[in-house]
């Protein structure tokens, strides 16, 4: 069986290092186990209080773009993080998914 170390990701090292209590949802991350995008929500593993692993259901970012295109023209619909990244579009404007950083100059949280 191919086994391949995913303590690197950036919701293992949320949940490992505690930086977050509940679900962590990443951006969309190309999978290593095959030719494919996908997002995660991730929660933490606990036994006995401590530290146990990370639990994941990897969503295909197309599974939404398929949904969101039975609404009908010229709808369109954004899925992002609470940060701002841009999970799912639809339709797809290649080059339009800007980064959290570019967001938050136009879009400043209550906490900054």
């Amino acid at each position: 069986m191919l086994r391949i170390d995913l303590s690197d990701r950036n919701y293992f090292k949320a949940h490992h290092d505690n930086l977050v209590t509940g679900p962590f949802v990443t951006e969309v991350l190309e999978a290593r186990a095959a030719n494919t995008k996908f997002f995660a929500i991730s929660r933490r593993r606990e036994i006995n209080g401590k530290f146990a692993g990370v639990t994941t259901v990897s969503i295909a970012p197309e599974y939404f773009s398929e949904f969101y295109s039975q609404i009908p023209p010229p709808g369109t619909v954004t899925l992002l993080r609470a940060d701002g990244a841009v999970l799912v579009r639809y339709p797809d404007f290649p080059g339009a998914h800007p980064t959290p950083a570019t967001l938050r100059l136009h879009f400043p949280s209550a906490n900054e």
